[in-house]
């Protein structure tokens, strides 16, 4: 009765995690600033303080914490309130995000994610072997990446996975769920970035060699980072098993009732469903490899990947079949998890807001490190660079941090000190993109803590040894390679 009547009333608990989040955002300003970071600096970062105390203590309820954060960044020298909320939800990666959850949505609804499911358990080759299925959870991702949206691609397997999980019968946290959900997530970051003449790394290389008058050989940085890739994620499953994961639960879990329900196949409205999902991740592909400069590819162009979306989501929303709409949004619209969006925006906000110029973390975070790494010799500077890199990225947001390695490591170049800036370059772009630790480092380290079926401190926990897992593989095997190719 006790509880009962607790349940009924406030929550003494989760007002208190309130009260402290409010002080740490407002209230971190006061703390005198260590130079050169501004009152604005330490506002900025008592805030992402907060967001990060705010998800630690209430995991399954995300939107208190991101809309105050975005209220106390509101009250900073970023602007006022529509500037925050403007900033915040003008994102295109918010808007594919909800258009991603709305035909993730569709494919749920009509019962083709339980279909996909059915299929992957009960693959022939990996039927009675809980670690090859692993295997193919974990790496699987790595070559749909390739050519695949990996936003697209995320969203989809966090929704496909948890099921899976749910089906399997693991709890909230457990061990192997975790490693998988991280390992999938490991791999969809690491696919992109094996090509430096496509993607981000086009956002990322010219810069180095135009600060530094270096050009990129391409052939190099291929020769190097795709058997670091390949190896880092082949080898993360006898990490797994060194941690003691348990995926017998995968092979015994009864799927019978789905095997039966789907021993005909799909229906014609699933087969148009599922359909339509391939066409749109095709779609996607094909965008982004023939927008041109006139005619039709200009307009593709224009179009991209994200037009692209709204086109095949709005498709899908007037189409029917036997009565039905592909996607229905009094249906599909519950899909939308608002414990992501807000934790996208505020995430994305605050940390762009944390490390622009006027708050002098970026410039701290270089004085900081210039001094460390200077005196180092070329191998262990390069060490340095990239498992410096890899660690900020996992706490502040990934843009500002690449940027702000490349300025040191351009200025260092340039001041006379002698070392591979290629592959200083190419660990920075690389170990800049794989953040996923906390909310802020990431659109992904933000998914993955709003995630039903994830544990905030379960990510930190195996997080962290993932981390150090990478850190090894980067020192063992992506220097070596990259030294060799030189």
């Amino acid at each position: 009765m006790a509880n009962q009547e607790a349940q009924k009333g406030l929550d003494k608990k989760l007002l208190m995690h309130v009260a402290i989040t409010f002080v740490i955002m407002f209230g971190f300003q006061l703390i005198p600033a260590p130079a050169p970071i501004t009152k604005y600096g330490m506002a900025t970062i008592g805030i992402f303080i907060g967001l990060i105390y705010g998800w630690t203590v209430s995991p399954s309820n995300m939107v208190w914490s991101g809309l105050m954060g975005l209220t106390a960044l509101a009250t900073t020298d970023f602007g006022n309130a529509s500037a925050v909320l403007i900033k915040a939800f003008g994102s295109d990666m918010v808007v594919l995000n909800i258009v991603g959850m709305l035909m993730i949505g569709a494919l749920a609804e009509a019962g083709v994610s339980e279909w996909l499911i059915v299929k992957l358990v009960t693959a022939k080759f990996a039927k009675g072997k809980p670690w090859l299925l692993t295997f193919l959870l974990v790496f699987g991702p790595f070559i749909l990446g390739l050519l695949i949206n990996p936003m697209i691609l995320v969203i989809f397997l966090m929704s496909l996975y948890g099921t899976l999980f749910k089906k399997a019968g693991y709890e909230k946290g457990d061990k192997y769920m975790t490693m998988v959900t991280l390992g999938m997530v490991l791999s969809i970051l690491f696919a992109p970035v094996i090509f430096p003449f496509k993607g981000a790394m086009l956002m990322f290389l010219p810069v180095i060699s135009a600060s530094t008058g270096v050009v990129f050989e391409y052939g190099r940085f291929m020769l190097s980072i795709i058997p670091f890739a390949v190896l880092t994620m082949i080898l993360y499953i006898p990490l797994m098993k060194i941690l003691g994961c348990k995926p017998d639960k995968m092979v015994n879990a009864d799927i019978s009732e789905l095997e039966k329900k789907y021993e005909y196949g799909l229906t014609k409205y699933q087969q148009l469903v599922l359909f339509c999902l391939v066409l749109y991740v095709v779609g996607a592909i094909v965008v982004s490899f023939i927008g041109g400069d006139s005619g039709i590819r200009l307009l593709i162009r224009k179009l991209g990947v994200y037009g692209w979306s709204m086109i095949m989501c709005a498709a899908m929303m007037f189409v029917r079949l036997d009565g039905q709409y592909l996607a229905d949004p009094n249906i599909v619209g519950k899909h939308v998890s608002w414990n992501i969006i807000f934790v996208i925006t505020s995430a994305t906000t605050v940390s762009a807001a944390m490390t622009s110029e006027g708050t002098g973390v970026s410039a701290f975070i270089t004085n900081l490190i210039g001094p460390f790494v200077s005196g180092l010799s070329p191998v262990i500077f390069l060490a340095a660079v990239g498992i410096i890199t890899f660690l900020f990225t996992n706490f502040f947001n990934n843009l500002a941090t690449i940027y702000t390695m490349i300025a040191v490591v351009c200025a260092l170049y340039n001041q006379g000190m002698a070392f591979d800036v290629q592959i200083a370059g190419t660990l920075i772009a690389v170990m800049g993109l794989i953040g996923y630790l906390l909310p802020a480092s990431s659109v992904y380290g933000a998914l993955l803590h709003a995630q039903e079926f994830m544990l905030p401190s379960a990510i930190y926990k195996y997080g962290i040894i993932t981390m150090v897992f990478i850190i090894l593989t980067l020192c063992l095997i992506y220097l070596p390679i990259a030294l060799f190719v030189a």
